[in-house]
Formats: C-alpha cells, structure tokens, sequence
C-alpha cells in the first residue's frame, strides 16, 4: 500500500531534516528523556543504513534508524529510530513492536548482539493524539495475565504542544527552528504564508538542498497559486533565485502551477523594473501583455514600501 501524496510531502521534507548528524543530535538532546541523554556519548551517533521495515513495507512506512554508543561502555549500542506520523495512528504501538521485534531477530540470525531499540514518535498533525501504551490496547485484563505481554516504551513527541516561542530558544541550528516550524504549521496555510520571509530566508544553507527541499513542501501546502506568487515576491533576490530554479525544473517536467507560478512572478519583476523606470500602467500592460490593474496592484505595493 502505497502513502497518499500529503504523507509523500511530509515525509520528504522529514528525511531531508534529519539527513544531517548535528541536527538529528540537537533534536535528540532538546526531546529525549533526560535521563536517557545523560548516558549517551552522543559524539558516537551515527545513521544506520537499511531500515527496520521489510521490503513489503517500504512503501507504507517512514523510519530513521541512528545508533549511539552507551557512555563508558564501548560495546553497548542503542538504536534510536526515528518514526514521523503526520496523523493520528492507533495501530502505532504495533508498528514499532513489529519493528523492534525484526531488528532483534535479524540481529539473532545474523549472530550479532542484539541492540536496544528506543522508538520516538514525531507528530505535527493537527488532530489531537496522546500518548498511549502498547498495554492499553488490550482491556482490563488481569496483572496475571499481562506478564505475557511484550512491554515496552516509546517517546512520544507531540510538537502540536510545544509553543513557539519554545522551539525558537531550544535549538541553535536556524535549519531545524525554520523545519519544526513549518511542519508544526503545516495545515495551516495563512500562517506559512504570513511567516514565509522569516522561515524560507532561515532555511538558507550552503549547498541550497536543504532550502529547495522546504520550498517544495511549501509548494506543496500553498494550494493556491496567487499566494504562492506573493510568497515569492516577498523573499530577498537571493533567495527568489533559489526558489525560481525550482519553479523552473517543475516548469521542465510540465507541472502546470510550478509554471503559472513562475510566468506571474517574472511578470512582476518585469512590471517592478518598468515602474521604477518611470513607464505609465497603459504601456507597461501592453508590453508585458497583462491587465491594467496587475500593473497598478504592483504600483500600490511599491508606492506603500516607499
């Protein structure tokens, strides 16, 4: 079973996060138990390839597996995966027991030390979800009866409960507040709109992946094509440069918004540029064969910055 196109988005941008070792550590140090954190020689963290799911489940299911090593204890391994949930799942609890109990097995088959997995749920949704353990799946059965249950904990991180004003003064790392917070807001569209400058201009990084990656999950959650072009519009030259390469490589693969979006904004800049040079609205329109009143909107928008 195959993810709808909504989980695709979130989980691309998800993975693209936590594909650098010093945020997946800042993230782990500001939201794992700290008494957890406290035993760990985080300088040991490391990315595991593969992944707990089975080839069969591939398609379904998003994990990220990291191990460290236990401080002081050289040859004792955690495994921390990394689950992301964008909806409220009820069945949770069994994925992550399905996927602790195939580790340990192919672990055992292999003739290697098995490794403690530790589970941590990330959720961004905007539907409410608590914390519920595995044992509270099965009724009021008797304490005596329970001991045959496999028992275990996972981390449960609802960032629907962290305010803000939190997130910005726990991490250091711009790319990390500027994710957190856009995956916290994702449903929310007036908000990714308003907050656009700050939480695209942060996403700024060397290479220019990690800002096309959020680009496109704003692409994405902004549906409508009007507001996408003033998010663009509102962004430093820098930056619009990024985001146009963007529009253009969707333009090259026919997408039609990636297209309307990029055609609207290189008519603004156009329009922007004949303005400044002093052309009426009647010739600017006729040049650049769009309305009258696209001209004076761009106007009103320079003459209020002035």
């Amino acid at each position: 079973m195959s993810q709808p196109n909504s989980v695709r988005t979130h989980d691309a941008l998800f993975k693209h996060l936590f594909s650098d070792l010093g945020r997946v550590r800042e993230y782990f140090e500001v939201y794992l138990p700290i008494e957890l954190c406290s035993r760990v020689d985080w300088d040991s963290l490391q990315r595991e390839d593969g992944t707990f799911v089975d080839d069969t489940l591939k398609a379904s299911y998003t994990d990220l597996v990291f191990s460290v090593r236990l401080k002081d204890q050289t040859e004792v391994y955690l495994c921390l995966l990394l689950e992301h949930k964008s909806h409220p799942d009820k069945n949770t609890p069994f994925q992550l027991l399905y996927y602790i109990s195939g580790s340990l097995w192919r672990e055992a088959q292999n003739g290697q030390t098995p490794r403690l997995v530790v589970p941590v749920v990330f959720y961004h949704g905007e539907e409410p979800w608590e914390y519920k353990p595995i044992v509270k799946h099965f009724g009021h059965l008797p304490e005596d009866i329970l001991c045959y249950l496999s028992k275990f904990e996972y981390a449960f991180h609802n960032l629907q409960k962290n305010p803000d004003e939190q997130i910005l003064a726990a991490f250091r790392n711009h790319l990390l507040i500027s994710a957190l917070l856009t995956l916290k807001h994702s449903f929310d569209e007036a908000y990714l709109q308003n907050q656009a400058v700050f939480l695209l201009e942060s996403a700024v990084d060397d290479d220019g992946n990690y800002f096309k990656a959020l680009f496109v999950y704003f692409f994405n959650r902004i549906k409508n094509e009007e507001n996408m072009t003033k998010v663009l519009e509102q962004l430093s030259n820098e930056v619009q440069a990024e985001a146009m390469s963007v529009l253009d490589l969707y333009e090259k693969r026919g997408i039609q918004k990636g297209e309307q979006i990029g055609i609207r904004h290189k008519s603004y800049l156009a329009c922007r540029n004949m303005i400044l040079k002093g052309f009426d609205d009647k010739v600017i329109s006729e040049v650049l064969e769009v309305e009258e009143s696209f001209v004076q909107q761009v106007r009103a928008e320079i003459n209020n910055m002035g």
